[in-house]
């Protein structure tokens, strides 16, 4: 569930790209610059979400999300609620879990970066694994974490490759009960983690392009 942090940041940067490096510095792409690029954008994000629970009405694209979510709901999935986030305008998520599984998944709408869907396994070992269909943001996952992105993926297609490549290992378990608990929870991790390394130059250029 940390698509979210990478899509976030990944708006931002583009957003000061385009008014510091493509108005004013078209050809200033040094590491001093996209470091700095890259403290601006992680000063703009909140240390924590709070989730908000809405009436499945508050999507502005009712009809995308409920296409997304069937799949998940006729292979055994609960509904853990939908959220909007306070502190990201816009932002709507549609958490699940599957308790028997050990999986989650969340439905995401954002106003800039549109419709995509996670699927995510959590490791006793404190590792990870998403499987996501948003596009690649040019940013590194976490240590120990993997992020697959497969856009264009199916809700169905998305969750098999999940079941079928992901690594093996103990799941903790995963309850529509704690959904919102962890989804939180593993945003803070990730942008601690974030803001303690800061985003490297790197990192921006990958950003840049991929928003090309």
């Amino acid at each position: 569930m940390t698509t979210l942090v990478l899509a976030a940041l990944a708006v931002v940067a583009v957003l000061l790209l385009d008014r510091a490096l493509k108005r004013f510095f078209p050809r200033l792409l040094g590491a001093w610059l996209g470091r700095t690029i890259g403290r601006i954008a992680l000063a703009q994000q909140p240390d924590r979400l709070h989730l908000d629970p809405v009436s499945a009405d508050s999507w502005s694209d009712f009809e995308t999300a409920s296409d997304l979510g069937r799949p998940f709901v006729q292979q055994g999935f609960e509904s853990a609620g939908t959220f909007r986030i306070e502190e990201m305008p816009g932002v709507i998520v549609q958490l699940l879990a599957h308790p028997a599984q050990r999986l989650y998944a969340a439905i995401y709408e954002h106003p800039q970066a549109g419709h995509w869907v996670d699927v995510v396994a959590r490791y006793e070992d404190g590792t990870g694994a998403t499987f996501t269909t948003a596009k690649p943001s040019g940013l590194d996952p976490l240590p120990g974490r993997i992020m697959v992105n497969a856009p264009g993926l199916t809700p169905r297609a998305l969750l098999d490759r999940m079941m079928f490549e992901r690594p093996a290992g103990a799941l903790l378990p995963a309850t529509a009960a704690t959904a919102a608990q962890v989804f939180q929870d593993a945003y803070a991790e990730e942008t601690a983690w974030r803001k303690g390394r800061g985003l490297t130059a790197a990192e921006v250029g990958r950003v840049t392009r991929q928003a090309a």
